[in-house]
């Protein structure tokens, strides 16, 4: 969130920013502001100061929280910038679904995986109707060969979305991986049925054993 900046803002010589001290801007949104200009200068102790006077001004504020989880990833320090993700979350913090997916997106490239799990398994619990947290908490376990848990989740996302053909092709991988054939025939039969222009999924299906 980021509004007009207070007009003691000014640009030095240099090209940077001087703030004002944090006690001459009673401004909560303002202290988010200046806390961000400081992010964006990558002066992260400042910053987390600033932010966090926004924060003391306005308990209920999200932006700040969403600002320090800049501050804490980019500084190294992924469990407060997780808690600050939530805690932002928890405070009504705009376009949420989107925040989240973004930071499971941020570790899955980065190669965090248990970091991106951690994620998705809190956004399933939290935003259940989104379909896309479960498909992809579902392929990271698959890809990290964590069949069972896959399995798990899967189970509960076809009685959740019983006419998604992606929620039943990867419960019937993550089954077969366990060794339930039968089970993981029956789901890839059902995203079939759901959606029979899968070519790929039919050959897959025609190696099943029995088949």
């Amino acid at each position: 969130e980021n509004e007009s900046l207070p007009s003691s803002v000014h640009v030095g010589s240099n090209g940077s920013r001087l703030l004002p001290e944090i006690g001459a801007v009673p401004n909560p949104s303002r202290l988010n502001n200046l806390g961000i200009v400081l992010l964006e200068q990558k002066r992260y102790d400042e910053a987390e100061r600033y932010l966090r006077a926004a924060i003391d001004a306005n308990p209920n504020y999200a932006a700040p929280h969403d600002n320090l989880r800049r501050v804490y990833m980019e500084t190294g320090r992924r469990d407060e910038a997780d808690h600050e993700l939530w805690t932002a979350v928890d405070k009504g913090t705009v376009m949420a679904e989107s925040r989240v997916n973004k930071a499971a997106t941020e570790y899955e490239r980065s190669g965090e995986l248990d970091r991106a799990d951690a994620i998705l398994s809190e956004a399933i619990r939290r935003f259940p109707e989104r379909q896309a947290f479960w498909i992809t908490l579902l392929r990271i376990r698959m890809d990290r060969g964590r069949c069972g848990d896959a399995a798990a989740v899967g189970r509960e996302a076809t009685e959740r979305f019983p006419d998604s053909p992606r929620v039943h092709a990867y419960y019937g991988f993550a089954a077969a991986c366990i060794g339930d054939i039968a089970t993981g025939r029956a789901a890839l039969t059902r995203s079939l049925e759901l959606d029979p222009e899968q070519p790929g999924l039919r050959e897959a299906l025609a190696q099943f054993p029995g088949s």
